[in-house]
């Protein structure tokens, strides 16, 4: 790599953490993954990217990823391996050895990447940041996009959409901000101001969910 390339511990920490927030996938359901899960799907002309597993329950799971987070895996194998080779067995998210992640591997550099954010003041400092603190992000953020709340569900596997109400999405937003955009179109842009804190987005705690949690 070049003198400006990132080093291969930051590579594998952007690379980790930009498949979690654009994925949604669990922890666990990351490290088990294998580059021949990935499968390539043209539609229209335009590629889409699917990763192949089982998920929690032993489901039989088949979820859309982010080709531009995939790229940054690709990346890494390249590093690694001089090829990005989705027909192997090799396992897909690598560690800085070029191994396969182990769970409390991920979560203990996950949970470090979060103090860093903190000490540059790029999130707040009282913020639980883990694993499940960016699969939550992901849900969040296509519902504010305006994702179908049906299609949201889907993608998080949660078989109750009052479970993404109660513990991922808020619903006490004030109607203001909206009706300045529809109205007269001075409203800010950037809601999260005048919404307070949004529920599930990067920062929120939150003390539900399935496997997320500190190492033993």
């Amino acid at each position: 790599m070049s003198e400006y390339a990132p080093s291969i511990n930051r590579l594998v920490s952007y690379s980790v953490f930009y498949f979690l927030v654009t994925s949604g996938l669990r922890a666990s359901e990351m490290c088990a993954l294998n580059c021949k899960n990935v499968e390539i799907v043209t539609e229209n002309g335009v590629d889409r990217y699917y990763v192949n597993f089982l998920a929690k329950g032993g489901v039989v799971t088949r979820h859309e990823i982010y080709g531009p987070a995939l790229a940054v895996i690709g990346i890494v194998h390249q590093t690694f391996f001089r090829k990005f080779d989705l027909n192997s067995d090799r396992p897909l998210l690598l560690n800085r050895e070029g191994q396969r992640f182990k769970y409390n591997s991920l979560y203990k550099r996950i949970v470090r990447i979060g103090e860093e954010a903190k000490r540059k003041g790029i999130i707040r400092k009282n913020i639980d940041f883990s694993c499940h603190t960016l699969r939550r992000t992901y849900i969040t953020l296509l519902f504010k996009k305006g994702m179908n709340v049906k299609s949201v569900q889907k993608l998080s596997r949660h078989k109750s959409i009052e479970v993404l109400f109660k513990h991922y999405i808020d619903i006490s937003e004030p109607p203001t901000p909206y009706l300045d955009d529809i109205f007269d179109g001075k409203g800010n842009d950037e809601k999260g101001d005048d919404t307070g804190t949004e529920k599930g987005a990067v920062g929120e705690e939150d003390h539900r969910d399935t496997e997320e949690g500190p190492p033993q």
